[in-house]
């Protein structure tokens, strides 16, 4: 029998003293004083910091990316999953329900946020322009990242492919329309959003554009984007 951990929304003091985290810890081996991860026979996503403010979307979105890791390198446990900062954190169901559309199998999710779910899992494509994905990951609402035995790369939803500064916007992308495949055209999606990267992908897409996309790159240049980036 696989063993059962209960998932539960947290802040980074793990002051676990109300809610599903006091639950956590009378019931479920919660540790006061850890406001992350496995504790006993409970799981710990951080909803708020150590001050108990509430974290912003995209920091509670890394922390569930976090768990969706452990969970799937963990496939002898099952995980009943709470509905994390739906409470205390005055976060609503639909922004939080979204982030668990690609968990993996071992994971049961609220009620709360099956419809969500759902919603997001029909909204993003199935199939890529390199055949069936191996994996797929929500990097944030309608930007998804799809790997596959042959190659890879990013799938844009219309609403984001708006959002871009006009030159990335206007770019044609080598894999068809929306999608943009990891060895050279992930440059344009990094450029578009970086807050949704990592430091050091700017300066390397911006190199990456500047080699390929010579006129592009100059464009961009132009229009200030990764201004004070590149190396």
């Amino acid at each position: 029998m696989r063993k059962s951990i209960f998932v539960f929304g947290s802040n980074l003091a793990g002051r676990h003293g109300k809610g599903a985290a006091l639950y956590a810890r009378q019931h479920h081996g919660a540790v006061y004083g850890q406001g992350i991860g496995l504790q006993g026979d409970s799981y710990a996503i951080p909803t708020k910091d150590e001050h108990l403010r509430t974290l912003p979307l995209a920091v509670i979105r890394q922390h569930v990316e976090d768990f969706k890791r452990f969970a799937a390198e963990h496939p002898e446990m099952t995980f009943q999953v709470t509905a994390i900062g739906c409470g205390l954190a005055g976060c609503k169901p639909d922004q939080i329900g979204p982030m668990f559309a690609d968990a993996p199998p071992n994971c049961t999710l609220p009620d709360e946020f099956a419809p969500f779910v759902a919603q997001r899992k029909q909204d993003r494509p199935t199939h890529t322009p390199w055949g069936h994905p191996d994996t797929v990951t929500e990097i944030a609402p309608g930007i998804v990242l799809y790997s596959t035995p042959s190659h890879g790369g990013y799938w844009l939803s219309p609403a984001r492919v708006a959002a871009m500064p006009k030159p990335l916007r206007d770019f044609q992308p080598f894999a068809g329309k929306n999608w943009y495949e990891e060895d050279c055209d992930w440059a344009i999606v990094a450029l578009a959003f970086p807050k949704l990267f990592p430091d050091h992908a700017i300066p390397a897409a911006l190199k990456t554009i500047k080699h390929y996309k010579p006129e592009l790159y100059e464009q961009v240049v132009a229009a200030g984007i990764g201004q004070g980036r590149e190396r």
